[in-house]
Protein backbone atom coordinates (compact mmCIF):
# COMPACT_ATOMS: atom_id res chain seq x y z
CA UNK A 1 0.00 0.00 0.00
CA UNK A 2 1.22 3.39 -1.00
CA UNK A 3 1.73 6.26 1.50
CA UNK A 4 -1.01 8.03 -0.73
CA UNK A 5 -3.45 5.39 -0.60
CA UNK A 6 -2.79 5.05 3.39
CA UNK A 7 -3.41 8.96 3.55
CA UNK A 8 -6.44 8.76 1.18
CA UNK A 9 -8.21 5.57 3.78
CA UNK A 10 -6.95 8.00 6.98
CA UNK A 11 -8.27 10.44 5.77
CA UNK A 12 -11.72 8.80 4.68
CA UNK A 13 -12.04 6.97 8.41
CA UNK A 14 -11.42 10.52 9.47
CA UNK A 15 -14.60 12.16 8.06
CA UNK A 16 -16.68 9.21 8.13
CA UNK A 17 -16.21 8.89 12.13
CA UNK A 18 -16.41 12.75 12.62
CA UNK A 19 -19.52 12.69 10.37
CA UNK A 20 -21.31 10.85 13.36
CA UNK A 21 -20.59 13.06 16.21
CA UNK A 22 -23.75 15.43 17.17
CA UNK A 23 -24.09 18.14 19.55
CA UNK A 24 -27.14 19.65 21.18
CA UNK A 25 -28.13 22.55 23.12
CA UNK A 26 -30.78 23.73 25.14
CA UNK A 27 -31.51 27.04 25.66
CA UNK A 28 -31.43 28.60 29.04
CA UNK A 29 -34.22 27.38 31.60
CA UNK A 30 -36.06 29.86 34.28
CA UNK A 31 -36.36 28.22 37.74
CA UNK A 32 -38.24 30.21 40.66
CA UNK A 33 -35.83 30.23 43.58
CA UNK A 34 -39.25 31.12 45.68
CA UNK A 35 -40.66 27.58 44.97
CA UNK A 36 -40.55 24.03 46.75
CA UNK A 37 -37.23 21.71 45.74
CA UNK A 38 -36.38 18.41 46.69
CA UNK A 39 -32.89 16.80 46.77
CA UNK A 40 -34.04 13.60 46.17
CA UNK A 41 -31.19 10.63 46.67
CA UNK A 42 -28.31 10.40 44.16
CA UNK A 43 -26.79 6.51 43.09
CA UNK A 44 -23.31 5.96 44.06
CA UNK A 45 -21.39 4.69 41.50
CA UNK A 46 -17.88 5.83 42.56
CA UNK A 47 -15.22 3.67 44.44
CA UNK A 48 -15.58 6.66 46.82
CA UNK A 49 -17.90 5.82 49.98
CA UNK A 50 -20.74 8.42 50.97
CA UNK A 51 -19.70 10.50 47.56
CA UNK A 52 -23.33 10.70 46.69
CA UNK A 53 -24.23 12.18 50.73
CA UNK A 54 -21.42 14.51 49.63
CA UNK A 55 -22.52 15.43 46.30
CA UNK A 56 -26.11 16.52 47.92
CA UNK A 57 -24.68 18.96 50.46
CA UNK A 58 -23.11 20.41 47.60
CA UNK A 59 -25.95 20.80 45.95
CA UNK A 60 -27.82 22.19 48.29
CA UNK A 61 -24.83 24.49 49.46
CA UNK A 62 -25.25 25.93 45.58
CA UNK A 63 -29.11 26.27 46.07
CA UNK A 64 -29.37 27.90 49.07
CA UNK A 65 -26.66 30.67 47.51
CA UNK A 66 -29.04 31.17 44.66
CA UNK A 67 -31.43 32.15 46.91
CA UNK A 68 -33.15 28.90 48.04
CA UNK A 69 -34.87 28.58 50.97
CA UNK A 70 -37.92 26.11 50.90
CA UNK A 71 -35.38 22.79 50.11
CA UNK A 72 -35.95 19.54 51.68
CA UNK A 73 -33.23 16.55 51.46
CA UNK A 74 -34.84 13.21 51.04
CA UNK A 75 -32.79 10.21 52.17
CA UNK A 76 -33.54 6.94 51.86
CA UNK A 77 -33.46 4.93 55.04
CA UNK A 78 -31.31 1.54 54.38
CA UNK A 79 -30.75 -0.77 56.78
CA UNK A 80 -27.44 -1.40 57.71
CA UNK A 81 -26.23 -4.65 56.44
CA UNK A 82 -24.22 -6.04 53.38
CA UNK A 83 -26.96 -6.30 51.29
CA UNK A 84 -27.63 -2.64 51.10
CA UNK A 85 -24.09 -1.74 50.98
CA UNK A 86 -23.14 -3.66 47.52
CA UNK A 87 -26.84 -1.94 46.10
CA UNK A 88 -25.96 -0.04 42.96
CA UNK A 89 -29.01 1.88 42.30
CA UNK A 90 -31.79 2.37 45.47
CA UNK A 91 -35.35 2.10 44.01
CA UNK A 92 -36.43 5.92 44.56
CA UNK A 93 -39.68 5.52 43.29
CA UNK A 94 -41.66 6.31 46.50
CA UNK A 95 -39.39 9.13 47.41
CA UNK A 96 -40.42 10.62 44.19
CA UNK A 97 -44.03 9.92 44.88
CA UNK A 98 -43.47 11.16 48.36
CA UNK A 99 -42.27 14.42 46.98
CA UNK A 100 -44.89 15.17 44.49
CA UNK A 101 -47.60 14.35 46.79
CA UNK A 102 -46.03 17.06 49.19
CA UNK A 103 -46.63 19.74 46.46
CA UNK A 104 -42.52 20.09 45.72
CA UNK A 105 -41.96 21.97 42.40
CA UNK A 106 -38.61 20.79 41.73
CA UNK A 107 -36.34 17.55 42.10
CA UNK A 108 -32.86 17.24 41.61
CA UNK A 109 -31.43 13.58 41.28
CA UNK A 110 -28.30 12.46 39.83
CA UNK A 111 -25.60 9.58 40.04
CA UNK A 112 -22.07 9.98 41.13
CA UNK A 113 -19.40 7.55 38.64
CA UNK A 114 -16.43 9.47 39.45
CA UNK A 115 -15.08 11.04 42.67
CA UNK A 116 -11.84 11.93 43.90
CA UNK A 117 -9.99 14.23 46.47
CA UNK A 118 -7.21 16.69 45.19
CA UNK A 119 -3.64 14.97 47.20
CA UNK A 120 -3.04 19.15 48.40
CA UNK A 121 -3.51 20.40 52.08
CA UNK A 122 -7.03 21.60 51.36
CA UNK A 123 -7.91 17.88 49.79
CA UNK A 124 -11.26 19.15 48.09
CA UNK A 125 -13.24 17.09 45.94
CA UNK A 126 -11.87 17.23 42.12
Amino acid sequence: MSKFSFAVICAAATLLLSACNTMTTTGPVALEASSTWAILPIANYSTTPKADNTLATLVETELRSKGVSQLQLFQQQKPMNLVSLLESSPDNAKLHAKARSMGFRYGITGSVHEWHYKSGPDREPA
